[in-house]
């Protein structure tokens, strides 16, 4: 028998930090949303999870209540190449499994469990899967989302020279040998997070995360085809740099001798933000991942998508007033007040024209320093 088809206004295909900012901030609008993601929440995501203070502004929350333990990095130890050096920052880490779950679950959002595998436009609506249909369909799911590849592939070309590959791994902490047992609660951690850019050679960098909770996130990424030239894998720099933690004893021989550890570790990949981005066509938009939105210095997306989320709600709320343009001046206060006054330091960077979401449409590059990154990347 077949199934009736379920309408709906809006309906966000990804449930990620992108996806669930854009939900929440529709129905706070009173706006009908329907989030379809093809994974179960809470879902593994062994990302770093680098968050930027200005997010839990746009946000609406202080850090202190975010209700899974969350890591406060006030050090970070950057190695360059031969240099090395410590250096003041504001960030926070949170694990990705909890802080998507929580973004999802405080969205208000209907959710669908479900893959969608074909989208097209129909007599002015979006239809998904002959299940599905609705008036503004919002692409947030990831890399691969079906949104950005059926209505963004050619208008919004996402170049294979910005595609970054990584690896990232949470680590229980007892295998983690130099760390003492953490508060459960809000912290910084004694050992400080370290970055090494260019590991051996690698055009992008590595990491160790230490995290309230009991785990380490440790992880490389860089770029794909840069990585090829040599002849090396992301998996080859991935057990040259397990052994050089276990040298640093910083990782013990029980977690980094573990064949799923050393041969299938969690992979990923994203796009970063090198050019501008078309974020609307039509009804249709897309967000974060989905639109190549990773600054291009340290690879971090969640400020990105949480911005873009907010932004595309507001686009949808005007659109729906029969109003045709937005600007960053239309958007939420606390967006304004938060990440949208501070976005050229995250790499949200500014309108290149008077003509972006709606009819204001391209976004332009992130901060100098992301440039100077990408030369050396090369």
């Amino acid at each position: 028998m077949r199934k009736q088809m379920i309408e709906v206004e809006t309906i966000v295909v990804g449930g990620g930090p992108a996806g669930a900012s854009c939900a929440r901030a529709l129905r706070e609008q009173d706006r009908e949303v329907l989030v379809l993601d093809k994974a179960s929440f809470p879902r593994e995501k062994p990302c770093a999870g680098w968050v930027a203070r200005e997010v839990w502004e746009a946000l609406g929350i202080a850090p202190l209540h975010y209700p899974y333990p969350l890591t406060q990095v006030r050090t970070l130890a950057v190695s360059w190449k031969r240099f090395s050096i410590s250096i003041p920052v504001h960030l926070y880490a949170v694990r990705r499994t909890e802080f998507d779950h929580w973004l999802l679950s405080r969205s208000g959002a209907q959710m669908d469990t479900h893959r969608v595998e074909n989208v097209r436009f129909e007599n002015g609506s979006f239809i998904l899967d002959q299940r599905y249909r609705c008036r503004y369909l919002v692409g947030a799911g990831g890399t691969n989302c079906p949104v950005a590849r059926t209505f963004f592939k050619a208008i919004n070309p996402r170049p294979t020279s910005s595609l970054i590959v990584a690896i990232a791994q949470e680590v229980p902490l007892e295998h983690a040998t130099s760390l003492e047992k953490p508060s459960p609660l809000l912290r910084s951690p004694k050992e400080p997070c370290r970055v090494w850019f260019f590991y051996e050679g690698i055009p992008g960098y590595a990491w160790y995360l230490p995290k309230a909770g009991g785990t380490v996130n440790v992880g490389i990424g860089g770029k794909a085809l840069a990585i090829r030239r040599p002849g090396r894998t992301l998996l080859s720099y991935w057990k040259q740099f397990l052994h050089y933690l276990l040298q640093e004893g910083l990782l013990d021989t029980a977690f980094v001798s573990e064949p799923t550890i050393q041969n299938r570790p969690p992979t990923h990949g994203y796009y970063l933000w090198e050019g501008p981005r078309i974020l609307k066509e039509g009804n249709a938009f897309v967000l974060g991942d989905a639109a190549g939105l990773a600054t291009a210095d340290m690879g971090e997306g969640i400020a990105n998508a949480v911005c873009s989320g907010i932004l595309v709600a507001q686009a949808i709320g005007d659109m729906s007033k029969g109003k045709g343009t937005v600007s960053l001046h239309q958007t939420p206060g606390k967006l304004r007040s938060g990440i949208g006054v501070h976005r050229e330091l995250i790499g949200i960077g500014s309108l290149r024209s008077p003509s972006g979401l709606c009819n204001l449409r391209r976004w332009s590059e992130p901060w100098p320093f992301s440039r100077i990154l990408q030369f050396f990347y090369r």
